[in-house]
């Protein structure tokens, strides 16, 4: 993406001028890029409302996907919220952070940010206790490099009955390096 680009979607995000559809889709591929998709249509849906000469169809499909995200957040707001409460009866103290804490704490909506996992930080000394939270909820650990002095973090992922893959990345700091 060159700088134009990029700044061209930056001003599209930001800027309160009439948003056309032609300007989403001409900076669609650039969004997705940067994992701001979904922002960039919300856009383009609001401005709808205030434009009826856009194009119908269009503007439908993507008013479908947006409540189609809107729902998938819902349904991992709900796995989240049992895994804490999980955590909570094992005594094991966790800290929502990166993707899933912005959503909600700087996004209109938390199905605007773009994320396909959510990040938790516990204290290392709680990490086996943790573990066995998760897998009694049915995550199953994903084999990484393993190590303290390579990760510091490990995936747990599971299929709920949808099929509808659930995933926790859990820290015990917050970066690897």
């Amino acid at each position: 993406v060159d700088d134009a680009q990029f700044r061209g979607l930056c001003m599209a995000l930001v800027s309160a001028p009439p948003f056309s559809l032609t300007r989403f889709q001409t900076l669609e591929p650039i969004a997705g890029q940067h994992a701001v998709r979904a922002l960039l249509r919300d856009r383009v849906l609001a401005q709808r409302n205030r434009d009826s000469g856009a194009d119908e169809r269009y503007c439908a499909a993507l008013t479908d996907l947006a409540l189609r995200e809107a729902a998938l957040d819902a349904r991992r707001n709900e796995n989240l919220i049992s895994v804490l409460e999980a955590f909570v009866a094992a005594g094991v103290a966790a800290l929502l952070f990166k993707g899933a804490a912005l959503a909600h704490s700087h996004y209109p909506r938390p199905e605007l940010r773009e994320r396909d996992d959510t990040d938790l930080a516990i204290d290392v000394a709680h990490l086996h206790a943790a573990g066995e939270v998760l897998e009694r909820l049915g995550f199953r650990a994903i084999a990484a490099n393993e190590g303290s002095l390579v990760m510091r973090q490990r995936l747990y992922r599971r299929r709920d009955v949808d099929g509808l893959m659930h995933n926790i990345d859990l820290h015990w700091a917050i970066s690897n390096s």
